[in-house]
């Protein structure tokens, strides 16, 4: 949700631009500065009209994660883990431990500073995956109520020799895009290129993020636990299989064959997917596929 509310002024704005791209083009054709301004403010009007009550109704959504979060507390018992809280609409879940999935440690810039790291979890056909509760670093509580997460990824960066470059499209072209707009921005439309060095930033910093996982996605197996580590936008994902009733897909482009790499999917109940990318094929050997 957070990256959606950074993109949706960029596209209202894009949509904007693309509606009234005649009028611009044939005032600035004509030399109608004053005609080219008028028309440039009501875009930017407009997106930020609507971006504030998006804005607002993000907030709104914060406050009541906000409520439920009061008198929050988590449980585990021989069968079950549970979690209860709320002020204004009280809440309770339960989960069997015979049907989870896997737990999912995430971390991000934010976590690296304050050390405290969010915990989610999937059982069964659920999804999306579930909040659980926040875990300070250093700290037993992991370990108590989750005592089947044993060991986490290490923390180490995994063989890069001949990894695959696919990590950093999806944000090195839309960076590559928007560097191109703002550079030609400062000819053709100078009030245009402030607004564009913001999505140009958001995509840098996503290109730092995919660096991330470059050096650090990766699977591995110790004392009979499955353990992945993989980055999804801002977040790298560290992951701790418990269900035994998992399928492995790999999957191999003529380029993966020649350096015996290979993307791997893990296919959960309710065919959940959690893909790791470019794995190198010596590392999968435990797996038997």
């Amino acid at each position: 949700l957070p990256i959606s509310l950074l993109n949706f002024p960029f596209g209202l704005l894009g949509s904007l631009a693309v509606l009234l791209m005649p009028e611009i083009t044939q005032a600035h054709i004509e030399g109608q500065t004053a005609r080219l301004n008028a028309l440039l403010d009501r875009m930017l009007r407009l997106t930020g009209y609507f971006s504030a009550l998006a804005g607002t109704l993000f907030c709104i959504s914060l406050v009541l994660s906000a409520l439920q979060a009061v008198h929050y507390t988590v449980w585990r018992t021989d069968t079950q883990l549970g979690s209860r809280g709320g002020l204004v609409r009280r809440y309770e879940m339960r989960l069997r431990l015979s049907q989870l999935n896997y737990a999912d440690l995430r971390r991000s810039p934010a976590t690296w500073a304050l050390h405290y790291c969010p915990v989610f979890v999937s059982a069964g056909a659920c999804r999306p995956e579930l909040p659980l509760f926040v875990w300070r670093e250093g700290t037993p509580l992991l370990r108590e109520l989750l005592p089947e997460m044993a060991q986490l990824p290490p923390d180490t960066r995994a063989d890069t020799t001949d990894r695959s470059m696919v990590f950093f499209l999806p944000a090195g072209i839309p960076l590559a895009l928007c560097l191109l707009l703002t550079a030609v921005s400062r000819t053709t439309l100078p009030a245009l290129t402030l607004p564009l060095l913001i999505p140009t930033g958001v995509f840098a910093a996503l290109l730092g993020a995919a660096a991330v996982g470059w050096h650090r996605e990766g699977v591995w197996q110790q004392q009979g636990q499955l353990l992945l580590c993989r980055q999804h936008r801002f977040h790298l994902h560290q992951l701790c299989v418990f269900h035994p009733d998992t399928g492995f897909t790999a999957l191999q482009s003529p380029w993966a064959v020649t350096v015996q790499r290979a993307n791997l999917t893990l296919v959960f109940p309710g065919k959940e997917r959690v893909t790791v990318r470019s794995v190198p094929l010596a590392a999968l050997d435990f797996l038997e596929i």
